[in-house]
């Protein structure tokens, strides 16, 4: 529940408590709720690649999921596709959400010569990126 642990710290209130303490799944997902729910100014949750999400983590995207319309938030989840079996839970969470407040869009790879531009922008050559991901890979 690592990404709940960092909008704990965020927050500093009742979540915060909740997640030191230890307590069960069910308060701790309530006290998100209800602090999702109490805010003055919009949310936006991002869970960067959940095709990784641990089970907690998935059981926490279900519960927002089905309550969220309750809130001023938008949860954005990046995922690869390509990294996902047609048995993996994430499809389950995935299905769960009400199809008419899900936006899904799709994200071609970044080409070489946008891949080098970044690289240049950040200092790196592209032959180091290049290798940094096929170790990754």
């Amino acid at each position: 529940m690592g990404p709940l642990h960092n909008i704990a710290l965020q927050t500093e209130g009742t979540l915060l408590q909740l997640m030191r303490s230890a307590a069960d799944r069910t308060a701790i997902f309530g006290a998100l709720l209800h602090e999702l729910q109490g805010g003055e100014q919009p949310t936006v949750l991002v869970f960067e690649e959940v095709h990784w999400a641990d089970a907690a983590t998935l059981d926490l995207l279900k519960h927002l999921g089905r309550r969220v319309r309750s809130t001023a938030t938008l949860i954005v989840l990046t995922y690869r596709d390509d990294e996902l079996d047609g048995s993996h839970a994430l499809w389950s969470v995935l299905d769960d959400l009400h199809s008419t407040a899900v936006q899904r869009m799709h994200l071609e790879p970044l080409s070489a010569a946008a891949v080098a531009r970044l690289a240049r922008r950040a200092g790196r050559s592209a032959a180091e990126v290049h290798q940094a991901l096929e170790t990754i890979h």
